[in-house]
This record gives structure tokens, sequence and C-alpha cells, in this order.
């Protein structure tokens, strides 16, 4: 219960710090803020800090900054030279990416702060923790629980070369020496073909550990490659589901399923846990930057086409597409988020 009740006041945390993103930087470009909240729907908490509303709402799926001017039907004066219409296209493009900065600065300062003076090296045997359904290892017959004591084929020496292990297969059959019940056995598994990269389609974490304290520079530079590191790898996983839709389908995860694996997490290792934080907030800063109706990388694109035909899009055009944005992500969440407690009941 206490790992549950941790993961998700990291959670809200990080949601905490990409909306602070959005206001740190529409101050900073001189517009006003009306709101700053975390949750949508019913508010059941606020207290006015200035000019600004800072409230917490009932529905935890996320936040939002209400910036003056940026809903053209919020009733700030057109001519008001705080309203976000009426600021240039640098301090618009600053506020809108403030939010995935912020939560990149955050991966990155986890994990420096983690690399610098902990730093837990992981490495083989592996242990499957989940295989995925309809993916390359639950068609060679890999099953949750396998240990994967090497391949004869290449060194499988900690997380990274076992990744990159399936990257360099390029599809090829790769052998993984596997014990199951006490017996070794030898499986072939071909790597599919996911975005530009390649994925088996499992979970696994090494079972032996060593503390190896990098110290503040080699830590800043092992945190900016792991950043670097799971920005590409999520980015082959979303790629996934346009290529293979029904194979990536298994691996997504709603607000429960997140909180669930990352309260295993927290039981399994706290201190390591905040390597799943920092990957949940790089994850959150990337997922922002799609050009999705209603997602920041939305509202970037629209800036930069305004730019280019010299005049904005109408705010109510703009507007009326993040609407319809903000009704498909919620009802898409609500599904993944079933799909989660099904999982969970299923055990």
């Amino acid at each position: 219960m206490v790992a549950v009740v941790l993961a998700a006041l990291f959670i809200g945390l990080l949601i905490v710090i990409h909306e602070a993103g959005h206001f740190l930087l529409a101050r900073w470009g001189g517009m006003r803020v009306d709101r700053f909240s975390i949750g949508f729907g019913p508010v059941i908490y606020k207290q006015q800090i200035g000019e600004t509303q800072f409230q917490v709402s009932a529905l935890p799926l996320g936040g939002f900054v209400q910036v003056a001017g940026m809903d053209p039907e919020d009733g700030s004066a057109r001519e008001d030279p705080r309203s976000y219409q009426n600021r240039s296209f640098w301090e618009k493009f600053s506020m809108v990416l403030g939010g995935p900065l912020a939560n990149y600065l955050a991966a990155v300062v986890i994990l420096w702060g983690f690399f610098a003076v902990y730093n837990i090296e992981f490495s083989g045997p592996f242990r499957i923790v989940k295989v995925l359904p309809d993916t390359a290892a639950a068609e060679a017959g890999l099953k949750d629980g396998d240990l994967i004591i090497g391949s004869p084929q290449v060194s499988l020496t900690d997380r990274r070369s076992v990744l990159q292990a399936i990257q360099d297969s390029e599809g090829r059959t790769l052998k993984l020496n596997v014990e199951r019940d006490g017996k070794r056995i030898e499986v072939s598994v071909q790597p599919r073909p996911v975005g530009s990269g390649y994925q088996l389609g499992i979970q696994f974490r090494g079972t032996a550990g060593n503390r190896k304290p990098l110290g503040p520079a080699l830590g800043l530079s092992k945190a900016a490659e792991e950043v670097w590191f799971q920005s590409q790898g999520l980015l082959n996983a979303l790629s996934g589901l346009v290529t293979r839709p029904s194979e990536a389908a298994g691996s997504l995860a709603g607000p429960i399923g997140i909180m669930q694996q990352l309260a295993r997490a927290i039981e399994a290792a706290p201190v390591d846990a905040l390597r799943t934080v920092a990957s949940l907030s790089v994850a959150l800063g990337l997922f922002n930057l799609l050009p999705i109706p209603a997602l920041d990388g939305s509202r970037l694109v629209f800036l930069i086409v305004g730019a280019v035909r010299r005049r904005p899009v109408p705010p109510k055009v703009e507007n009326l597409v993040h609407g319809v944005g903000i009704m498909l992500l919620l009802g898409l969440m609500v599904v993944i988020s079933w799909n989660d407690v099904m999982r969970w009941l299923a055990g």
C-alpha cells in the first residue's frame, strides 16, 4: 500500500513539474496566468496566490495552465498586452515548449543524482518479468519468470548489451540460453522490426547489482546518455503503434497500469525506482511533443504554421481542434485504464 501511495505521489509530482514548466515560461514571456490546475473536472481544492488560482481537480489525468488569451472565450481583453495572443512568436513557442522541457530537465536531474552518488549497475543473468502477447518472444516460447543466462552468439553483460544485441540482430535469429524450472534450454527468437528498431516483446531486469557511484561529471554525462537512449526507445515503441498496432497495443498502459509498474519497482528496489520515475518523466515530455490535437506538440505546429503563413491560425479554429483532441484522448485514457483494471483482476 505504501508503494502505491508513493507511486501516485511521484506521478503527481511529474505532472506538477510539467505544468510548472508552462507556468514559469509564461511568466517569463510576460503573460498572465489565471489558473494552474492539477487534474480536470470538479475542483476539490483551490488557493488564490497573486493573480493565479492554484487548484486540484477530481480527475487526476493530467493538468493545465490557463494563460490569458489562449482561449478566445476566456473574457480577457483583446488589447491586453499580457494576453497570449499579443506576445511574440518566441514567447508563445517557449511557453508551450516549457512543459516537455521541464520533464526532460527533471529526468536529467534525477538520473544525474542517481548516477553521481548511488548508481547500481545490474548484470546478468536476466529475469523475464513479462512476455507481451503476440510478440516475437511469445512466438518463440519464452515465458514469464524465465532466466536468460546468456547467448552463444553475443556477450550479455548488462541491460544495455541485451538491448544492443536485439538491435544488432537486424531481425536475424538470436539464440538465448534460458533456465526454466531448474533446467537449461536454448530458445531461438527472431526479433521483429518495430519502427526503426527491433523488439522481442519482453520486460526484464538484472539479478546482480554493484554500487558504483560515478561522481558529478560522469554522472551528468551518463544521465544525458540515458535520457537520449530512453527517448529513442520510446520513439521506436510509438512507431510500432503504426507499423504493428496489435503487438504494440499489448504494452500500452494508462495511469493505473503505470502506477502499478512504478509501485512494483519501488517495492523491489526503492532507490533504483528513481530510474523508473525518470523514465516516466521522459515519456511524459516526449508524449506531449507529439503533434496530436490537445497536446503541446499540436500547439507548436499551429504556431509554426502561423509563422510560415505570416498570420496566426484563428484561435477559435485551433481551440476547436484541441477540444476535439481532449475528448478523444480522455476516451482513449478510459479504454486503456479499463484494460489496466482487467489485467490487474486477471492476476
